[in-house]
């Protein structure tokens, strides 16, 4: 009987012991979940107090910068207007965007009278056909620049068009717009870049972070970071990133001219023990490689919807991409979480974006941002000749000389929204109109900062036939001073290629694709 109790007491003390472990192996994992959890929601407060932060700048148009026409009328003939609107009849087809030959003859020779015919024709071209020709100066600067080109030109009988194109590139670096457009072929003097791009350097070394600043471990110490470049206002240096595993870290970023370097070195003081040490830390180039052949694609994978659009715009007649990625909102927003893959997206049209947010939220949002449309005599005949309407145009078309505050959309699900530095132009906009909704993270590099003059016309000047590309609608985002050509920056900074893995990887860790209640 004794014998009994006895194996009875101990199958009751070891069931006690494997329920002890058990509870404590339990709430271990209780406490990893809640952690993580806790670490991420930190991450989103954090992404939500810098979108209500940035929402709250707005952007003004002075007068000075739009009245500079006055009541004077361009010199374009009819035939020129023609001419003119020829080239964009090949650019706009249907609803295609198409891409222009536009190489010229670099090695023909022209005379100086030719020469500036065309220069004539240039700055015409900018003062009647230019939104943003007052915001980069108006008369007084444009003049400059011209009076400086017909003094290059001044003595020369003949010239080259290659160098007549070089002449007008280097007098007009003034002009910061990534969509204004002079055209060069491969041979053209590539030095003489009209702007400079800005792109990401970023170290491969991840950094975690704790209540006394950002650290590495070495030998199992922490090696916390003083000073990056004698500069101890790191925080502007440190991004949001994502390891192999999915958990969110820190990684070095750094904004700088785009040039022939793919990697810059950044010198770094850490702290360990009270003791300095110094180190040089290799930061690379984020390359942009990706290419997506279609331009629209939708997938379920891991039980999360991925859609991918790296156009606004059909690349042929009578393709439905546009209809089919607006369409898409209305599967995605039934799951927790969506990914939207704008790398690549090189632009277009603004409709399918604002349709996609509508069908996803049933809210309908627009740019916050100032803007102007000039309606110059010569807008108004390029459009009477390439529509046929005879009308004014910016009817349709809402000038704002200050911006305006939208109200935040509520939104439930996460978006994860993938950007790089070839994000362009309309996929910008669609990148600004989703910055006005709950829970939207961005996760790449910097995009290429295409917004500043928009609704682009192509001119062939007659003589060099050199292509004139250049918008009518001046546009000031409602974000930081240096935002053209720099871009939106991500909330998670990650190479361009690893993104979409990455991302998949920080759903899975954080476990953030929980069904729906």
């Amino acid at each position: 009987m004794k014998s009994r109790q006895r194996k009875i007491l101990i199958v009751a003390v070891f069931i006690i012991i494997i329920a002890c472990i058990l509870c404590g192996v339990f709430a271990r994992r209780v406490s990893y979940a809640d952690k993580k959890k806790d670490e991420f929601n930190g991450f989103l407060n954090s992404v939500s107090l810098e979108r209500d932060k940035v929402g709250s700048i707005q952007t003004k148009i002075k007068q000075e910068q739009i009245n500079w026409l006055k009541n004077e009328e361009d010199t374009f003939t009819d035939d020129e207007i023609k001419e003119f609107v020829e080239v964009d009849k090949k650019r706009y087809q249907e609803n295609m965007i198409v891409s222009l030959e536009d190489e010229y003859d670099e090695n023909k020779i022209l005379t100086y009278d030719e020469a500036k015919d065309d220069v004539n024709r240039m700055f015409n071209l900018l003062k009647y056909g230019y939104g943003a020709y007052g915001y980069f100066g108006g008369e007084e600067v444009f003049q400059k620049a011209k009076e400086s080109v017909l003094k290059e030109l001044d003595g020369k009988e003949k010239i080259m068009c290659r160098d007549f194109n070089n002449i007008l590139t280097q007098n007009l670096l003034f002009i910061k717009d990534g969509h204004f457009y002079i055209s060069q072929n491969q041979s053209s003097d590539r030095s003489l870049k009209k702007n400079t791009y800005k792109v990401y350097y970023m170290s491969n070394e991840e950094f975690l972070k704790d209540e006394n600043g950002y650290y590495k471990l070495a030998d199992n110490n922490k090696r916390y970071i003083k000073s990056i470049n004698d500069d101890e206002n790191i925080d502007k240096y440190i991004k949001y990133s994502i390891n192999e595993d999915g958990k969110l870290t820190y990684r070095i970023v750094i904004i700088n001219e785009m040039c022939n370097e793919y990697v810059i070195d950044v010198n770094i003081t850490f702290l360990e023990n009270k003791k300095e040490l110094n180190e040089k830390i290799r930061l690379n180039l984020s390359p942009c490689t990706i290419q997506n052949e279609e331009v629209f694609e939708y997938f379920l994978e891991d039980d999360i919807p991925v859609v991918k659009i790296n156009a606004m715009y059909e690349n042929t007649i009578g393709g439905t991409s546009q209809n089919e990625f607006s369409e898409s909102a209305l599967k995605m927003k039934d799951y927790p979480c969506g990914i939207i893959d704008l790398r690549g997206n090189r632009g277009g049209r603004l409709e399918a974006g604002v349709q996609w947010i509508k069908n996803y939220t049933n809210h309908t949002v627009g740019l916050r941002g100032a803007s102007y449309y000039l309606n110059s005599s010569l807008i108004k005949k390029v459009y009477k000749e390439f529509t046929g309407i005879d009308g004014n145009y910016i009817e349709d078309n809402e000038t704002r000389l200050e911006g305006k505050n939208l109200e935040k959309i509520s939104n439930d699900n996460l978006l994860f929204v993938l950007i790089d530095k070839d994000t362009a132009s309309a996929g910008e906009c669609f990148v600004e109109e989703l910055m006005n909704l709950d829970n939207v993270v961005f996760v790449g590099t910097n995009t290429s900062g295409l917004l500043t003059c928009a609704n682009m016309y192509y001119y062939k000047l007659k003589n060099s036939d050199i292509t004139v590309g250049l918008g009518n609608e001046l546009y000031i985002p409602p974000y930081y001073d240096d935002f053209e050509l720099t871009g939106f920056q991500p909330d998670i900074v990650i190479e361009s290629n690893d993104a979409l893995t990455r991302v998949r990887q920080l759903i899975k860790h954080y476990n953030l694709n929980k069904p729906k209640k």
